[in-house]
């Protein structure tokens, strides 16, 4: 468990650098809960191992993102849709640096949705959440 935190964690935290030039860092004791409106974006990936990843981040954080990724010039641009685009990236990375660059697998188009912070179902055990430097949470999840 604690090795797919890690995983996850470091996926999340290389695609978030990379792609958003934002840093974060796990966050090992209990997480405070989110404050506001959450984007809950999902995905399913399968081909020789299948599951599904979701991620989770305030309304806030994603049109933060959205700026960084200069998407911001464009006012039809969702939070759902930067969260799912992220997810996207953060899938890719993590299932071949979990199963190996020759691993088959299929990734399902990311579906999204805002929910109220104090809404959201519990985390499992080996969720990553990681806390940027501006203090926004970010989770990280995954069902096999």
């Amino acid at each position: 468990m604690h090795d797919r935190r890690q995983t996850l964690s470091a996926s999340l935290s290389l695609i978030l650098e990379d792609a958003a030039f934002v840093f974060a860092e796990l966050v090992e004791d209990e997480p405070e809960p989110f404050e506001g409106e959450v984007v809950e974006a999902s995905l399913d990936y399968s081909g020789d191992r299948s599951g599904t990843m979701a991620l989770r981040m305030t309304v806030h954080f994603a049109l933060q993102v959205a700026e960084e990724l200069m998407v911001s010039g464009d006012e039809d641009t969702l939070p759902e849709e930067i969260a799912g685009e992220l997810l996207n990236i953060i899938a890719g990375h993590w299932v071949v640096e979990q199963f190996g660059e020759r691993t088959r697998f299929h990734l399902t188009p990311p579906t999204a949705a805002r929910r109220p912070g104090d809404a959201l179902s519990p985390l499992p055990e080996d969720a990553a959440v990681l806390r940027t430097d501006d203090g926004d949470r970010v989770d990280l999840m995954v069902a096999a």
